[in-house]
């Protein structure tokens, strides 16, 4: 229903925009010559110019005289001309609006300002700030109006939402968002694709980085953190998406976080549906609220700011058509406070005419705007550095050949440059999100490249200037920390190795020199809280405050979320990808020692790993699990009690559990494998740590131990069955194994648990012994060994822990190995009949060394029953007891006397001082 209001409000907006009556022009109206014959005059300036009384369609230039003529007769111009320079020539023109390509903008804006006409300028102003530099200067002199078409920002709604911002009620601004994109996308041969005509999406979608400087106030940012930017298949000049992560300087120099990302060529939903909801809009999260700007390009179609209260997660909507805190009291030619039905470029007109005219606009974009915002925009395709490959090889080449001489003072400057530049090149870009697409496979191919010569370019440049002493050490540590894991499929060997040398270095200095480890940490410090704190933001969680504690009252999450759909709301997911990446080195650097500096930077650890834990992705749930393991290690190893203080172990082990029950059919096996490989050890390890790092820990020895049962109960035990028993009418009298897998993996999951719970084991030999004979009396068993060398281990964990009453279950104990035994015997002996009836006898040999070893640890198990039965604690009231232990050889002698073949397992010795027969390797 949403969709469907919108869409009427867009169509009628749309329809009541052109169909406004045409007033009597004034006899001062001002002559309206247009340079080009664009598609975009339609609605920038002829149906704006026919509803105002003081603009008059006089003239209309193309470079072909015919298709100017069509024109004008078309849209009812006074005159048409055969080129641009006869239109400026006309003396009867008195202002021009510009829509050549976007290369043409400087030289025909300065024509006609040499001319003697005011000009309004389609975006971007110029191709680079020294062009528009010179524009401004050259309008000044003149004493001319000159305006860039920011269209937008003269709409009643776009003053409507700054006056929000600025309202004091929501606090001060901590971020802003801003996108704009093209789905189903700007069409190949677009002008926009071609890089001699300054075509590029931070060029022609200006309007995203326009949206963040109107809301901020601001003219430079302070620092830009990080551009990336994918380039067009066919133009690698070319950028056809851009991602750039900026800092402004806020009030009483605070810092805002911006992003902002353009894209002329957005990928569909699933390959098939456009994204045509994805309207340019911006969000500014503020110290009270979120606020939102929906379609803030076009808002007299359609639009709404939407304010989200954090603490009340109450949301209230604004809509602004006309009026508003700026046009409220002003008389214009549509009378006070403007027409509803104004579009956007009829707002901008009414401005441009007033000012043009002598009287004092509503709103006015100054010129030294439209400078800052060129030199913005200069700053990120610097960034970005495109094309990148052949001037990182020439960078590194030159580094080479120079040598490890001593560097200069105006040396050390190149070098940063060199060093920001490079840092900025190496980071990965985003075609890894979408790394199933086989034909993104060119473009991996690309980016590794420019990846690995950058990392080259850091490398060689860090024996000339180590990173302690350059000024961007930040942004070099996240360029290499980005390839220190083999799992990313942007790392290559080559990019690891030099990126780890290089790391490896940086922080052996920090832990031998005092002096350099402050600066080490205040470097973790800094990229996580300026880098990677603002990549997650979006990724909300009620179970956590924003100083990373438990939230004791958390305001739930709606039922449906539609922003997990978004994913804008992901930017480590999808822009940011090595986000993970450098939260994963950075991690590994505490060690126990450090537990200063790891309890300073938990908070911010925190809500990182919490999402990536609670994403649908099973690749990052597992790194989310992994990491977790990662930090509890030196949290426990230090004694620390950050998780008591912050009572965040409950929220952890809620956010682990659900991960538990990712199993076939509904999670593939391989995907269930890697997820559950990562989550139950970072569930041991944190209940261990809990346990551990308690001021009483023999206290919460009982909690301990129930929650340890509990994952044995109703996880370990429950899913082991599940997987096992696909068909429950089937009347087979021994359980199948289709995911053997997994079911080894659930196996070895159980071993550390009841090593853990100790003797407490006795109380579940009821579940444990029957899911075990099951798996070794299996006849299929042999086929993946692994499965049953895991069941023998689990076995032998079980009597070690149990051996008080291991006696009651000695006839299923040895039923199981039994079984086994003979399945074994019966392996070997096929596994030779195969080595005969081949020429390659390689993977016989290796099977049969599998066999070998399963028969040994299974003499293992029997040794370590039987000294659990002749060495029983005996009690008066149990004589069961006492008699298994009398009749432990007479049973053994029969089991021998029935098959022969146990005599091997049953009766042979076992050298005690071999750890093979007890699973050591």
């Amino acid at each position: 229903m949403a969709l469907v209001a919108q869409g009427a409000t867009f169509i009628h907006q749309y329809l009541s925009s052109f169909l406004l009556s045409t007033p009597s022009k004034s006899p001062t109206a001002l002559k309206l010559g247009v340079l080009s014959s664009a598609q975009i005059n339609t609605t920038a300036v002829i149906y704006p110019a026919e509803t105002h009384p003081d603009v008059i369609l006089y003239g209309i230039a193309s470079r072909d005289a015919s298709t100017a003529a069509k024109a004008a007769k078309v849209y009812k111009f006074t005159k048409s001309y055969g080129s641009y320079q006869d239109l400026l020539d006309d003396p009867e023109v008195n202002i021009v609006y510009i829509s050549t390509p976007n290369a043409q903008h400087f030289e025909w804006t300065s024509k006609a300002l040499q001319a003697g006409k005011h000009v309004l300028c389609e975006k971007p102003f110029t191709s680079n700030a020294e062009e528009a530099t010179v524009l401004v200067n050259q309008a000044r002199e003149k004493g001319l109006m000159l305006e860039e078409a920011f269209h937008w920002q003269f709409h009643p709604a776009a003053h409507a939402w700054r006056h929000i911002l600025e309202s004091g009620k929501h606090g001060r601004i901590l971020r802003t968002k801003a996108v704009m994109t093209a789905s189903p996308g700007v069409p190949k041969g677009d002008i926009r694709w071609q890089y001699d005509l300054a075509g590029g999406s931070a060029m022609d979608m200006t309007y995203a980085l326009s949206f963040t400087r109107y809301a901020l106030r601001a003219q430079l940012p302070k620092t830009i953190n990080s551009v990336t930017a994918r380039v067009s298949s066919d133009d690698p000049r070319i950028d056809a998406a851009m991602y750039a992560y900026l800092t402004f300087t806020g009030p009483q120099d605070t810092e805002i976080h911006s992003q902002i990302y353009t894209d002329m060529a957005r990928e569909w939903v699933g390959g098939i549906v456009p994204r045509f909801w994805e309207l340019p809009s911006i969000e500014v999260e503020t110290e009270r609220a979120i606020i939102f700007f929906y379609n803030a390009l076009m808002p007299h179609l359609y639009h709404f700011i939407s304010i989200t209260e954090k603490t009340s997660g109450q949301t209230s909507y604004h809509k602004q058509y006309k009026g508003g805190p700026l046009w409220g009291n002003v008389l214009t030619s549509g009378g006070k406070g403007g027409s509803s039905y104004w579009s956007t470029y009829r707002w901008q007109l009414e401005a441009f005419v007033d000012a043009v005219k002598g009287k004092t606009p509503a709103y006015w974009i100054p010129c030294m705007e439209s400078i800052y915002q060129m030199e913005c925009i200069d700053a990120l395709y610097q960034s970005a550095g495109l094309p990148t490959c052949e001037r990182l090889l020439v960078a590194y080449t030159f580094l080479k050949a120079r040598g490890s001489k001593g560097l200069a003072d105006a040396d050390e400057d190149i070098a940063n440059s060199i060093y920001s530049w490079a840092s900025n090149a190496v980071l990965p870009f985003p075609v890894y999100a979408q790394a199933e697409d086989s034909s993104n496979e060119k473009d991996i191919l690309e980016d590794q490249l420019r990846s690995t010569i950058a990392l080259s370019v850091l490398a060689t440049l860090a024996e000339l200037l180590p990173i302690p002493k350059a000024e961007n050490v930040a942004d070099i540590v996240i360029a290499l920390a980005s390839f220190t894991s083999k799992d990313d499929p942007w790392t290559t060997e080559e990019a690891f190795t030099n990126s780890t040398t290089v790391l490896d270095k940086f922080a052996s200095v920090a832990v031998t020199e005092a002096e350099n480890s402050s600066t080490f940490w205040s470097v973790m410090g800094r990229i996580l809280k300026e880098r990677i704190r603002p990549l997650f933001a979006k990724t909300r969680n009620p179970a956590i405050t924003n100083a990373g504690r438990k939230n004791f009252h958390p305001v739930p999450l709606p039922r449906f979320d539609a922003s997990v759909l978004d994913p804008e709301t992901k930017p480590w997911k999808n822009h940011d990808i090595y986000a993970t990446a450098v939260l994963s080195w950075i991690i590994k650097q505490y060690k126990p020692t450090d537990s200063t500096h790891l309890e300073t930077h938990f908070p911010l650890l925190v809500p990182p790993i919490l999402a990536l834990i609670d994403d649908d992705s099973t690749p990052f749930k597992a790194q989310g699990c992994k990491l977790l393991s990662q930090l509890l290690n030196p949290i426990k190893e230090s004694k620390s009690d950050i998780l008591h203080r912050t009572n965040l172990c409950s929220v952890f082990e809620d956010a682990i559990k659900p991960c538990l029950l990712s199993l076939p059919t509904i999670t593939p096996e391989d995907d269930a494998i890697s997820l559950l490989g990562e989550a139950y050890p970072a569930l041991l390890t944190l209940q261990k740590t809990t346990h551990q790092n308690t001021r009483s820990p023999q206290t919460s020895k009982q909690v301990y131990i129930s929650r340890l049962t509990n994952t044995l109960r109703e996880n370990l035990i429950p899913s082991f069955h599940h997987i096992s028993s696909t068909n429950t009418t089937s009347t087979s009298s021994f359980a199948s194994f289709p995911y053997p897998r997994l079911s080894t993996l659930l196996l070895n999951q159980m071993i550390p648990v009841l090593q853990e719970i100790a003797i407490h084991t006795t109380k579940y030999l009821q579940e444990i012994v029957p899911l075990l004979h099951n798996t070794l009396t299996n006849p299929f068993g042999p086929a993946h060994p692994p499965l049953l060398l895991s069941a023998v281990a689990v076995t032998r964990v079980a009597i070690l822990n149990a051996h008080p009453r291991v006696w009651r279950w000695r006839g299923e104990i040895l039923s199981a190995v039994c079984s086994c035994w003979l399945h074994a015997i019966e392996e070997e002996k096929e596994i030779i009949d195969r080595a005969n009836s081949t020429t390659s006898s390689n993977w016989a040999v290796m099977e049969g060394a599998v066999m070998a070893k399963l028969k040994k640890e299974l003499r293992g198990v029997v040794y370590l029953l039987k000294f659990a039965l002749q060495n029983s604690v005996q009690t008066d009231s149990d004589a069961g007891q006492l008699e298994a232990k009398e009749d432990l050889e007479k049973e053994l002698k029969e089991l021998v006397d029935a098959d022969e073949r146990l005599s091997g397992l049953l009766l042979e010795d076992v050298d005690t001082n071999d750890g093979g027969f007890f699973g050591d390797v």
